[in-house]
């Protein structure tokens, strides 16, 4: 049955482990009774013993916790503008969703479908103090952004994210 789930073959023992641990069946259906048993796992002991990451750790969890699920199916759905398709669409104020490309020190690159990618600056991110922007954002989030400066000659674009909340 683990052929059938998202976990990879060389993580095979591990989830075996967890489901002998916890007394459950890969199999079962989801139930209050299979996540209390789960809760039983002493995570640090299963990332010694494998040397695994926390990573691989809750991905097997969530994994077990339902088998098969489709991971598409929690990707957010977001409409894009279908008015604003090149950099010349654009207008100061507009707000717009995009995806997060590139994260850089300074800010992040959005990609807001114009074939030119927005500048976040550090300082547009939160009202409060943003040490580090990975902390917050991954690449390829969804975010909602608006554009506070534009300029055509030199093609950049210029976005908050606080001023879209």
């Amino acid at each position: 049955p683990l052929d059938a789930t998202s976990i990879h073959p060389e993580s095979y023992d591990v989830a075996k482990y967890i489901l002998s641990q916890a007394n459950i069946n890969l199999l079962d259906d989801p139930t209050p009774k299979k996540e209390t048993a789960l809760l039983i796992i002493n995570k640090q002991e299963v990332l010694t013993k494998f040397k695994i990451g926390d990573a691989t750790f809750t991905d097997i969890i969530a994994e077990i916790k339902r088998p098969g699920r489709d991971i598409r199916d929690e990707i957010e759905i977001v409409e894009l503008n279908n008015d604003v398709k090149d950099i010349k669409d654009l207008k100061e104020g507009m707000i717009l969703h995009g995806t997060v490309r590139n994260i850089m020190d300074f800010g992040m690159f959005v990609d807001i479908n114009v074939h030119q990618d927005g500048l976040v600056h550090i300082s547009e991110i939160s009202n409060s103090y943003v040490k580090d922007i990975s902390s917050l954002y991954c690449v390829n989030d969804i975010v909602k952004v608006k554009v506070i400066s534009l300029d055509l000659v030199k093609k950049r674009i210029g976005l908050s994210i606080k001023q879209a909340l």
